[in-house]
């Protein structure tokens, strides 16, 4: 005797991780990202290191309001603020900005509820 199992919910494809992605990959050529890794010292803690990472000072979505449209995105991914920052100094603010997101993710769906 076969057992059937409830069908699981199909989830709509949305393109939206393959446009981030290949944007993602676009910029990481950028020549503004280029020049800002080579100042080969971290802005914070002012270390000088090889492997930098070059970080939006401002998000590229704004953890307090999430993703707005794909003109901001593109504007914010390109035309941003950048600095070098060390492996230890981009978890540290990524943690941070995270949590920030979370929090207002949440806030939101409470408001929404």
């Amino acid at each position: 005797m076969k057992i059937s199992r409830p069908a699981k919910a199909v989830k709509e494809w949305k393109p939206d991780g393959y446009i981030k992605s290949a944007l993602r990959r676009i910029w990481r050529w950028s020549k503004k990202r280029r020049e800002c890794l080579k100042a080969k010292v971290c802005v914070t803690c002012g270390k000088t290191k090889k492997k930098l990472f070059a970080d939006h000072i401002s998000p590229v979505v704004d953890p307090l309001v999430g993703f707005v449209d794909w003109n901001m995105y593109i504007d914010r991914m390109f035309n941003g603020e950048l600095q070098s920052l060390c492996e230890k100094c981009h978890k540290a603010k990524s943690k941070e900005e995270a949590g920030v997101r979370a929090k207002a993710r949440k806030a939101r769906k409470l408001n929404d509820a």
